[in-house]
C-alpha cells in the first residue's frame, strides 16, 4: 500500500451493508462521502489525493490503497468530473460519439453519455480510456455520471420561476455555473478560475450573455463562506439579489455540516 492508504484508515464501518458510498472523481483528488439513510447526521467524507492528472493506474492505486471504499456497501454511486462535455437533448442520445468527436476533435478519449431526465438533457462527455469499465467491475456496475448531473438535476426542482436564476458552485480552482428559467436548464458549465476575480468576471459574463436584469434576477453562491462572501460583494456592485444559496432540508438530515462537504456529492445522495 501506498501512503494513500492513510486518508481512509481511520473509517471504520460497521454494517456497510447499510451504508452508502459516493465517488467524485477529479483530476488530482477523488471525493468520497458515504452515509447511512436510516441515521441522521451519519455524513463521513474525505478527499484522497491523486498523484498523476488523467492517469488510470493513478485512480485504480488510489482505491485499492483504501480498502473502506471495496467494502459491500448498500450502494455505490460515481461522478466524473470530466472536463470535455455537451448538453444534448435526449432524441440525440445514440449520436453522442460524433457529436463529441466534432466537438472535441483532438480528445483520445472514451465517450460516455448520462441522462438528466429532471432537466430533459443528456451530458455526453469524454473521458480517461478504461476508466469507466474499471468502476464497472470495482463497484458491481454502479450508477456513473457526468459531476454536473446532480447540480442540475436537484437545481431544477427549485426553479420553476419565469424570471431566469443565476447558480454559482465554488469549489477549489473552479467554479459552476448553472442557470434556469421556467424549470428549464438556460446553460450548465465549469470554468477554472485563479482567484475571487476570475470568478466574478465570469460570473458577470454568464449574466450578461443570459441578459439577466441587475435590478430584478438573481444569482445565488454556494461555496466556501469567506470565498463567497468576497464575491457576493464584489457582484453586488453590479446585481441587487446576491445570496447564499439554501441547502435541501434533505441534504441536511443526512449531516448538519452539509455545507462542508462538496456540493456534487450532498446532491448526489438525496438524488433518486
Amino acid at each position: 500500500m501506498s501512503n494513500l492508504s492513510s486518508v481512509t484508515a481511520n473509517i471504520n464501518i460497521q454494517q456497510p451493508e447499510l451504508w452508502n458510498l459516493l465517488l467524485s472523481i477529479h483530476r488530482k483528488h477523488i471525493d468520497l462521502a458515504l452515509y447511512n439513510q436510516a441515521e441522521n447526521n451519519s455524513l463521513i467524507s474525505a478527499t484522497i489525493p491523486l498523484n498523476e492528472d488523467d492517469n488510470l493506474k493513478t485512480v485504480e492505486n488510489a482505491v485499492y490503497d483504501n480498502p473502506v471504499l471495496l467494502s459491500e456497501f448498500k450502494q455505490t454511486r460515481v461522478l466524473i468530473n470530466a472536463p470535455h462535455f455537451i448538453l444534448i437533448p435526449p432524441q440525440l442520445d445514440q449520436q453522442h460519439q460524433p457529436l463529441l468527436k466534432t466537438s472535441f476533435p483532438d480528445d483520445n478519449l472514451e465517450p460516455a453519455i448520462c441522462n438528466l431526465p429532471n432537466c430533459n438533457l443528456s451530458i455526453a462527455y469524454n473521458t480517461t480510456v478504461g476508466l469507466i469499465p474499471f468502476l464497472q467491475r470495482t463497484f458491481n456496475n454502479p450508477p456513473i455520471a457526468h459531476r454536473l448531473m446532480p447540480l442540475c438535476e436537484q437545481l431544477v426542482t427549485l426553479n420553476n420561476y419565469p424570471t431566469p436564476r443565476l447558480y454559482i458552485n465554488l469549489h477549489g480552482a473552479q467554479m459552476d455555473i448553472i442557470a434556469f428559467q421556467d424549470g428549464k436548464p438556460l446553460m450548465a458549465n465549469t470554468f477554472n478560475i485563479r482567484n475571487n476575480a476570475d470568478a466574478t468576471f465570469l460570473a458577470l459574463h454568464a449574466a450578461e450573455c443570459l441578459k439577466l436584469e441587475p435590478k430584478q434576477h438573481e444569482i445565488q453562491l454556494f461555496g466556501e463562506r469567506t470565498i463567497q462572501q468576497e464575491i457576493t460583494s464584489q457582484l453586488r456592485t453590479y446585481f441587487r439579489y446576491v445570496t447564499p444559496a439554501p441547502y435541501p432540508a434533505q441534504a441536511l438530515k443526512i449531516s448538519q455540516h452539509a455545507n462542508k462537504v462538496p456540493l456534487d456529492l450532498i446532491l448526489l445522495a438525496i438524488c433518486e
